[in-house]
Order: C-alpha cells, then structure tokens, then sequence
C-alpha cells in the first residue's frame, strides 16, 4: 500500500509540474508564433521593395532620373532609350540641319537643369 501511495505522489507531482511548464511555455510559444509571423512580413516586405528598386534602377536610365524623382509617388515615369537613329529621324522629320538640332539640344539641356 505504501508503494501505491508513493507512485500515486509521484504521478501528481509529475502531472503538476507539466502543467506548470505547459503554463509557463504557451506564453513563449505565442510570441514566438508572433516573432515569426512579423518576420515573414519583414521579409515579404524587403522582397517588394529590392523589386520596386531593380524595376527603378533597370528602367531609368541617368538621363530620366530627374523626371523620375520629380514624378509622384505611384506615378509611372515614361523611359526612353537614346538612338543615334532615332535622333537622326526626328531631325529629318523636322527638317533642322545638325547645327540647328545641336542648338535645340543644347536648349533643352539648359532648360532642364533650370527646371529640376
């Protein structure tokens, strides 16, 4: 009987004291649930914004980066590539001479580091 008695104290104890520990970790064990989930939208949120700044830095070229950083936040800056081609048409299109086309572009140049 003394052995029953002793087992049966034993058990409680041991049955008290997981309890104890179940009590204590679940307070652990929910801000680490926490911890994490904050994490996850930590790293979601780095994600979106080293795609926002690949998308920044792929499609503006220096030229653009005034107009890009003038743009509000959500407006879509429009790019455009330089084409020696391209300029050559434009040229023909508005009937300039190269002197004349050099003169414009220079114009320009002036004009935009007035503006930004």
């Amino acid at each position: 009987m003394m052995v029953n008695i002793a087992t049966e104290l034993k058990n409680r104890i041991a049955r008290l004291a997981a309890k104890e520990v179940r009590a204590e970790t679940l307070e652990f064990r929910m801000a680490t649930g926490h911890h994490r989930s904050d994490i996850t939208a930590l790293k979601g949120r780095v994600l979106s914004l080293e795609q926002q700044l690949r998308r920044v830095s792929h499609n503006d070229p220096p030229s653009c980066a005034n107009a890009a950083a003038n743009a509000s936040p959500g407006v879509r800056v429009r790019t455009r590539r330089f084409s020696a081609m391209g300029l050559a048409a434009q040229r023909t299109r508005l009937g300039l001479s190269v002197n004349q086309m050099g003169t414009l572009a220079i114009q320009m140049c002036q004009l935009n580091r007035t503006d930004g």
